[in-house]
């Protein structure tokens, strides 16, 4: 049997929680200038699939790091990557991110997580 990538262990549903209101929409996450705030993904880089994230021009990653399992003899176990970022410019911003491997073309059925922000003065 093939294996997919996009048949992940874990449910991105599961660990990706947003607000949403009766229509199903998501609803963004206000912030204030300068403010900080941090999300974080499962990712497993052993198998060659990370995230590749960009942010709006409001937006600064001021820090990436990405946490292993506990067990540092688990071969192919995979880990959280964990995003801070300030909220540098008033307005919509977002951040988004593709999980896939980087030498692979890009495919509409790669992994996508948006997070939507407004940030107020």
């Amino acid at each position: 049997m093939e294996s997919n990538e996009s048949d992940i262990s874990y449910s991105y549903e599961e660990e990706i929680t947003m607000l949403q209101d009766k229509t199903n929409r998501t609803i963004p996450e206000e912030l204030k200038i300068g403010q900080p705030t941090q999300i974080s993904l499962k990712e497993n880089p052993t198998t060659g699939y990370s995230w590749n994230v960009t942010v709006t021009d409001g937006l600064v990653i001021i820090d990436d790091t990405f946490v292993g399992p506990d067990n540092k003899r688990l071969v192919g176990a995979g880990g959280t990557h964990i995003w801070t970022l300030k909220a540098t410019g008033v307005g919509n911003q977002s951040f988004s991110g593709v999980y896939r491997r980087s030498w692979e073309p890009a495919d509409d059925s790669d992994t996508r997580y948006v997070k939507e922000f407004i940030v107020l003065q």
